[in-house]
Formats: structure tokens, sequence, C-alpha cells
């Protein structure tokens, strides 16, 4: 039996349904909320252990504590902030599953102490091509203070060409240690007893096989011995475009009655235009332009060599 191409305008199979009307034309890859993330395990679900204290980001699968500064992983089947007897208020609900991690934001014990995550990325993100990580920030009120966040925090991305460079030595910031570490973009988050969505964008001049995040560089100016203690969740990483609002496709009619549809997409991708689920044979390009239109639904399909995407 003839398998269905689903990009020609014809019933190969003839099974009566033609191209997107066919089940063999399913795209099991659209994006619906979010892109997929270059992280592994982006939200610390996955987990090769349940904590059972501090300093236990080993137990969480493809995450690597990044310097000589202990991040923590938490749990909700395992270890929590209030195990060790303070109040715990960690915001509700968890941004994405069960767990999540915390880092630490100088104590004055030290000169400068800061904690950090990294994780080596599943392929590399491409130089001169905008990228942006979003993710989440919760700030900790846990009743005691030296595991209270300030009000606001400035968190770092860190990239390197190389993934050996994870971890680096050290207990504070990754391109002070070491030039094989970079700083690619920062963003204030402010919040208070919350989970904080946010999200940076940089553009690098080179590959960048591996990510660390965290605490911005320069020492915090604080006397007293208390940790800023801040929880991260969720972290999304990949090309900017994957990111843009793609869900609408724009449209337009001419004073000739001609209908142009359109999409606010500054990536090259290779698209196929369909009406009523039916190629629209030669209509590849990002604009349609249709001189004679009729009432129905057109949808186009959006890919590349790295995931997929269907807009109605």
């Amino acid at each position: 039996m003839a398998q269905e191409d689903c990009s020609n305008g014809i019933d190969d199979d003839n099974d009566q349904l033609i191209d997107l009307n066919d089940d063999d034309c399913v795209c099991e890859a659209i994006i619906t909320t979010s892109p997929t993330s270059l992280i592994p395990n982006p939200s610390f679900e996955d987990n090769s252990c349940l904590p059972q204290g501090f300093s236990s980001l080993d137990c969480a699968d493809d995450w690597i504590q990044a310097s000589d500064a202990t991040s923590d992983y938490f749990h909700v089947d395992g270890f929590m902030p209030g195990d060790f007897g303070a109040i715990s208020t960690v915001p509700l609900p968890i941004p994405e599953g069960n767990a999540f991690v915390g880092v630490i934001n100088e104590y004055s014990f030290f000169t400068n102490y800061k904690e950090y995550i990294g994780a080596c990325l599943t392929s590399d993100l491409p130089a001169n091509t905008s990228t942006t990580i979003q993710f989440y920030v919760g700030f900790s009120n846990m009743g005691f203070p030296m595991y209270t966040s300030a009000p606001q925090i400035e968190i770092c991305i860190f990239g390197s060409t190389n993934c050996s460079n994870l971890p680096f030595e050290g207990y504070d910031c990754p391109s002070d240690y070491s030039p094989e570490w970079i700083e690619l973009a920062c963003v204030t988050v402010a919040g208070s007893n919350e989970w904080v969505q946010t999200s940076l964008t940089y553009t690098s001049t080179e590959d960048i096989s591996a990510i660390i995040l965290g605490p911005n560089c320069p020492p915090l100016n604080s006397s007293s011995d208390v940790f800023n203690y801040y929880y991260l969740d969720n972290l999304i990483v990949n090309q900017s475009v994957f990111f843009e609002d793609t869900s609408n496709i724009n449209s337009q009619i001419n004073c000739d009655g001609t209908l142009n549809l359109g999409l606010n997409i500054s990536s090259n991708f290779t698209y196929q235009w369909y009406n009523e689920g039916v190629a629209m044979v030669g209509e590849t390009n990002a604009e349609l332009s249709i001189a004679n239109p009729t009432t129905g639904t057109y949808q186009v399909l959006l890919y590349n060599n790295i995931e997929y995407r269907e807009m109605l």
C-alpha cells in the first residue's frame, strides 16, 4: 500500500483522505505551549535518587554542581527546605512537577560565595543566533533568616564551548575563575514568597555546548551573615525563534480582493500551506497570497532540522 505524502495535495494511499486529513500525517512534534529545551531534564523531575539533605544535585539526572559551592536539590518525595527544622514557605504550586533546586547568593563568612547549576546541552546552540532561556525563580521566606531571599536577584547565564569545563573549581563566579566560561546575559528578577517566570536572550560569537545558571558576579553589599537563598525550576533553552508567538496567522484583505496570510517569524523555516487540510502545491513561502479566496480553514506547517510546528 502506498504511503500518504503529506504535502502534494493527492490521496496517495487511496483511502479518501488527503494530506493533513489522513492519520498518516499527524505531526507528533507540534509545539503548543513552549519549545523543547536543549537542557536535558529541564524541571529536575528525572533522578537517580531522591535527595536526603542539602548538596544533593547529583541525584538529578544530567545536572552538575557547577563549582565547589554546593547547590541543592529538592523533591516533594525526598528532602524539602523545611525538613531541617525551619518553618518552610516554599512558594506553591511548584512551577513544573515535584522537583526544583536552590542556590545561595553569597554567605559573608566567605569573600564571595555563590552557588550555580550546570548542564551539558543535548545539541550546541549555534553562534550568531539569538538564543533565549526561560525559567522560574522562587523567592524563599522560610522564617529562618539565614535562608530568606532578598527581594530581588540578578541571575546570569554563562556558556562554554566545551562541556568538559563543567565543573569549575572555586566558590565564586564562573567567568572570574576560568576564561573558558563567558557571561552571556543577565536579568534582574524581583519577588516575595512566590515563583516568578523570567527570560533572557543573548547572541554568542561561538557555539555553546554547556551552560551555567546562577547569581551575577559582583559581591553583595551586605555586612550580615545571611544566605540570600533562591529556588530555580523549569529551565527552557533554545533558539529565540521557538519562543516567538506564532499561534495565529495574520491576515489582510487588499482592495482588489486578494487575501494575504503570513506569520510574525524572523527565522528561516521550510513552509507548506494548506486549505482545509489539503496541501496547496507550490505554496512554500512564509507568506501566502490568494487572488480569489474562498471560505475555509488555512494552515501552514513550519519545520526545520530541529523541531516542527503546525499553525491553525
